[in-house]
């Protein structure tokens, strides 16, 4: 599957690859020249990259073994991190991540991650007053992120948002 392109014509997704038992399993894979690059490593068994930046790095999720949710990554230089739950949806140019944490339900908790640090994202941002953002979907180069969220009380009125973190 494809999920996002870069300016450099990389594509990020998923691709099947050989499995140790023998079968197939599902890896994240960055698309260039006309092929599927499995990104390496044992980590990301069970994985697919949702988003990558024209310096090539990489985010995802993969299947940790007795985890309760799927696990995030971020790959960049040949080296795979644990995003533990936080699980990215959009890296940026400057490698600030944007994603959302699973919590019980279907409750997720919005999240930045710069400089190797994750805050809610409720907690860099200004002047939400009652609005409660539930979803983050991407961040552009200039740092607003948009996503969904909602009113406090009001939960089934929707709204889209574009917010800027403070700097």
């Amino acid at each position: 599957d494809a999920n996002a392109i870069n300016y450099l014509r990389q594509v990020a997704g998923g691709c099947s690859v050989a499995a140790p038992d023998g079968g197939t399993e599902g890896r994240a894979c960055v698309y260039a020249g006309g092929r599927a690059v499995p990104l390496p490593g044992r980590m990301l068994r069970g994985s697919r990259a949702v988003d990558l930046n024209n310096k090539g790095q990489v985010v995802g999720w993969y299947t940790k073994p007795g985890a309760p949710f799927v696990q995030g990554f971020l790959h960049q230089r040949g080296v795979n991190t644990d995003l533990g739950p936080w699980l990215p949806e959009s890296i940026n140019g400057s490698g600030t991540i944007v994603g959302n944490r699973p919590v019980k339900g279907s409750t997720r908790i919005p999240f930045v991650r710069t400089g190797g640090r994750v805050y809610e994202l409720r907690s860099v941002v200004h002047n939400l007053g009652d609005f409660v953002p539930n979803y983050v979907k991407e961040i552009n180069e200039a740092g607003a992120i948009v996503g969904d969220g909602y009113y406090k009380g009001k939960p089934n009125q929707g709204r889209g948002f574009i917010l800027h973190p403070a700097r």
